[in-house]
């Protein structure tokens, strides 16, 4: 259920071909996650999928824990929704 949640976050504040777009400019799995405003967690989530429909061919460079939501540190700039 978790794995499903966080599959769920990732597709929800990531575009496929925006996060296409930016890794194939940056080349770079974190600098990604950063200009995306997304965790690596989510990010690697993200990544995963990306590589299941064969849209990367690279490997991710972090292995995420399907409980990660519970302990990402979103920082001061990220706001839950009102709707959570």
């Amino acid at each position: 259920m978790e794995i499903e949640a966080n599959e769920f976050v990732a597709e929800y504040y990531m575009d496929t071909d925006e996060t296409l777009n930016v890794l194939r400019e940056t080349n770079d799995f974190f600098q990604t996650a950063s200009i995306m405003h997304v965790p690596p967690a989510i990010m690697d989530y993200k990544y995963r999928m990306l590589k299941y429909y064969e849209l990367v061919s690279r490997e991710c460079p972090i292995q995420t824990r399907s409980d990660c939501m519970k302990n990402l540190d979103c920082g001061d700039e990220w706001e839950m929704p009102e709707y959570w």
